[in-house]
């Protein structure tokens, strides 16, 4: 339960907001809105009269509804419309990352990547990279389906897309970090984080303190890892696991790629096989 000093806070508890999210099928289910960017709607009863996390009583909306709901603008009927109702309208989830920087920090499987255009490339597929838009902010992709090339989560040019039969997909008003759960245990995250200085950079990141004479802070830090069951490559929170190969606590800065995957890493037949998958995945999304 979600408390602060013995007091009921109005956050509710995990398994609460993992349940709501899905109830509307992770997007707010007021007509026309479908923003992924969830906050709690307590109305039956309402918050202020008495403090509960029952979840019959409360809806996921995003902040702009859940303040109109908060202001008495929907009756409850409505309200329990939309909570019968929501599921059935999941559809694509799709949000976007707003920070628009010329440079990041990226830490990807434990490694990190400054200046790097490619970080991984699988066979002569560009897996997760940057583009940059016509004033030259970095746009991030990420373009690596799972085994035998299932969708998943996926970026393109910021924009995070995630396909219908998530278990949970968790991201916040702020919008600084994004998670997906699958039914199979894959998951998938990346999170915005900022670093005010080279203090706060090695206590945070001490792996990597051979890139402090390039950063200039404050900094953004986008950190992303990865798993998906059977796909050959893993992007894990200590390590980048490709076949046999592990690649941990790495630094890479002024390349045009990071990482490059074929033969020797994986076998041949399945660096081949990614890439077609990636191929694929592209063209149907196309």
């Amino acid at each position: 339960m979600s408390t602060h000093q013995g007091k009921l806070t109005r956050r509710p508890p995990v398994s609460v907001r993992r349940a709501l999210c899905r109830e509307v099928g992770f997007r707010c289910p007021v007509e026309g809105c479908g923003s992924p960017y969830l906050t709690f709607h307590h109305f039956d009863p309402p918050w202020r009269t008495k403090r509960h996390h029952a979840p019959e009583g409360m809806i996921a909306l995003c902040s702009n509804h859940a303040a109109k709901a908060d202001q008495n603008y929907y009756p409850d009927d409505f309200l329990r419309r939309l909570k019968r109702e929501g599921a059935g309208r999941a559809n694509w989830v799709r949000g976007e990352f707003d920070y628009l920087r010329r440079e990041l920090l990226v830490i990807v499987g434990s490694n990190a990547y400054y200046k790097v255009d490619t970080i991984l490339q699988v066979a002569n597929k560009r897996a997760i990279y940057f583009n940059r838009d016509d004033n030259g902010y970095l746009l991030l992709n990420f373009q690596l389906p799972g085994a035998n090339g299932q969708p998943r989560a996926w970026m393109e040019d910021n924009v995070w897309i995630v396909p219908p039969g998530a278990e949970n997909v968790d991201c916040p008003p702020r919008g600084r970090y994004l998670e997906v759960r699958f039914p199979n245990g894959d998951r998938f995250r990346i999170e915005y984080t900022e670093v005010a200085g080279a203090e706060e950079y090695r206590k945070k990141y001490p792996n990597h303190d051979a890139l402090l004479d390039q950063l200039v802070f404050p900094l953004t830090v986008a950190e992303f890892w990865e798993r998906s069951a059977g796909a050959g490559i893993e992007l894990g929170r200590d390590a980048t696991r490709i076949g046999t190969n592990v690649v941990r606590g790495g630094t890479i800065s002024g390349a045009s790629v990071g990482i490059m995957v074929g033969s020797g890493a994986l076998s041949e037949e399945r660096a081949e096989e990614v890439a077609a998958a990636v191929t694929a995945f592209n063209r149907g999304r196309a």
